[in-house]
């Protein structure tokens, strides 16, 4: 929804990946299947904003020194229930690098609407960009 839309990424699983996440108003939405219960799902991304090794746009800062710094902040939200909001973390990468971050997330059984928006990290609402994101099944192993 908003201005968040798909970029030609060759790097990216299906050649694209989802760009321009912002705030509530800029938010990209997948419909996934649930088994009713809490569930892993990760998101996997890109986010360019420092880039790292002194290479950064805005030249600092940088990690050469180990600092890693998280400049850009998402949410994640089941079935458009604000309650069921929860930060994600987005780590800086190089551009073409994807990484992860996981969510445990409650999913009703059958299909469900999971949303990615940003949050303000002090410097803009902007979340990184979106490649992917992997729903885990419900695991019920030790539960009588």
């Amino acid at each position: 929804t908003g201005d968040a839309w798909h970029q030609e990424a060759p790097f990216a699983s299906n050649g694209t990946i989802f760009t321009g996440i912002e705030g509530n108003d800029s938010t990209i939405s997948f419909e996934i299947e649930g088994d009713g219960g809490e569930q892993w799902v990760s998101v996997h991304y890109q986010n360019i904003d420092d880039m790292g090794f002194r290479d950064s746009p805005f030249g600092a800062p940088d990690r050469l020194n180990g600092t890693w710094i998280l400049r850009r902040d998402g949410w994640v939200e089941i079935n458009n229930d604000t309650t069921s909001r929860q930060q994600i973390s987005m780590k800086d990468t190089h551009k073409g690098i994807i990484m992860a971050t996981p969510v445990a997330v409650n999913l009703t059984a059958g299909v469900n609407t999971l949303t990615i928006g940003g949050i303000s990290n002090g410097n803009g609402t902007k979340a990184a960009d979106v490649d992917k994101i992997i729903v885990y099944p419900c695991d019920n192993r030790g539960v009588s």
